[in-house]
């Protein structure tokens, strides 16, 4: 923990010329201060996180067999970000599987399909959707 008493010593030393063991004691000083300022980002950025999943489970509902993200007062169904992250496997696949059809008919089509799923998660799923529901969209479609 950091206190006067640290800094007041550290001063003292400096006043009875004692430069060499004021400085050491100040630069174990700073270090512990750089220590306590990095485990409160690391701090922080936890109870971000929680606050993030706190918030989608409070949001998520199911009904009919269906689960909905309800932010905001907009009901936005998980389907639509499946249905998206299903056409960018669908572009991946027909990029990547072996070409017994007419290799730039695939490309194309493949690219229009990517095309259209970015697009749609982009300017639709993106309008219902939290911070770390958003991020795990995206990271999925840009696997």
């Amino acid at each position: 923990m950091l206190d006067y008493r640290r800094f007041k010593e550290i001063n003292d030393l400096f006043a009875a010329g004692q430069a060499e063991q004021a400085r050491r004691l100040l630069m174990e000083l700073q270090s512990r201060c750089i220590a306590l300022r990095d485990e409160m980002e690391r701090l922080r950025q936890q109870v971000h996180a929680l606050e993030e999943i706190l918030y989608l489970s409070k949001h998520l509902r199911q009904e009919n067999g269906v689960y909905w993200l309800t932010t905001a007062g907009v009901r936005f169904s998980l389907a639509h970000v499946l249905v998206s992250i299903g056409w960018m496997i669908a572009a991946a696949w027909m990029m990547l599987a072996p070409k017994r059809l007419n290799v730039d008919a695939n490309m194309a089509a493949s690219l229009v399909i990517a095309t259209v799923a970015v697009l749609k998660l982009v300017f639709y799923d993106m309008q219902a959707m939290s911070g770390l529901t958003r991020v795990s969209a995206f990271l999925l479609c840009g696997l």
